[in-house]
């Protein structure tokens, strides 16, 4: 499922979309319906989407305001522009930004499903790429472990036993029509859910070895190279938690464990383990452990810590 946000600020417009479309059979999921363009900015600072369904006329912040945040920030977004006649113009505006879809009020909501079920396509043929491109050209690691010392195709591996490699290739996606690049030996094509059981592995990974740091979703889409909302996507589908839940998780029991085994003062271990702020570190652990890191500690000196 890909995520879709809507943003008009006509409430009739909002309560229409979310009661006569069929989202679940577009293969979307609705994660917002917000009321003008400053709240849509605010929400991409927390959580990536890929589509925007936005109208150009709102309070605060216009959907152009948005769409030049999403186009500043490089957020891999695609942005439907809702406009009226007389705002043809501010469409075309849009256009600087990478915006290449607007629908004009009125419009038939088979005209929105036959635009949302292109942008579909055209966001699962890129997954598609992001996965077959990780798994050809970035995998230094496997689900079994890191590459071993020399292994044949590793990235310490002797000249003679690393797979070939153009120094002249560009970045991004080989062409397999171009005359002019080398031949490769034959090799068995990785099936693209593998590749993405692998960056999951790979992701859950850093996450564990950078608990304690300022890491973030994008951080960390990047070390598997894969765009953050794809990686939240299939991050939550494979492990069963989002990246934020998975990260809390992980923190919390990693001070648990500090609190058993050592003596270090909770304000301590709350910055050991990534927090910067004492109160926000007892609410997430409460949360988690079901008790306070004081009492959890206590506990655990008598054997009976959850």
């Amino acid at each position: 499922m890909y995520t879709i946000l809507i943003a008009d600020d006509e409430a009739s417009m909002l309560d229409g979309l979310s009661a006569k479309m069929n989202w679940t059979d577009l293969s979307l999921e609705p994660v917002a319906f917000l009321r003008d363009g400053l709240e849509v900015m605010e929400f991409l600072d927390s959580r990536p989407v890929d589509i925007i369904l936005t109208d150009i006329r709102m309070p605060r912040a216009s959907g152009i305001d948005v769409a030049e945040y999403v186009y500043s920030r490089n957020l891999p977004s695609r942005i439907i522009l809702l406009s009226g006649y007389r705002e043809f113009d501010d469409a075309q505006k849009a256009m600087r930004f990478g915006v290449r879809r607007y629908l004009t009020k009125p419009f038939l909501l088979s005209a929105l499903r036959d635009t949302l079920r292109e942008i579909v396509a055209e966001l699962a043929d890129r997954d598609s790429q992001y996965i077959r491109y990780h798994a050809e050209h970035h995998a230094e690691y496997r689900a079994d472990g890191p590459w071993e010392p020399n292994e044949p195709g590793g990235p310490n591996a002797p000249n003679d036993l690393k797979r070939p490699n153009d120094p002249n290739e560009p970045n991004g996606l080989d062409d397999p029509d171009d005359p002019d690049e080398p031949e490769e030996p034959a090799k068995p094509e990785r099936a693209p859910e593998s590749a993405a059981g692998d960056a999951i592995l790979l992701a859950r990974r850093y996450i564990q070895e950078h608990y304690a740091e300022h890491i973030t979703l994008t951080d960390v889409a990047l070390r598997v190279y894969l765009n953050p909302a794809y990686l939240s996507r299939i991050f939550g589908e494979r492990v069963g938690q989002s990246f934020r839940d998975y990260l809390t998780d992980t923190r919390i029991k990693a001070a648990a464990r500090l609190l058993r085994s050592t003596r270090r003062h909770v304000h301590e271990v709350c910055r050991s383990v990534g927090y910067s702020d004492l109160k926000h570190f007892y609410r997430q652990f409460k949360q988690i452990m079901k008790t306070t890191p004081s009492e959890y500690r206590r506990l655990a000196r008598k054997g009976a810590a959850p």
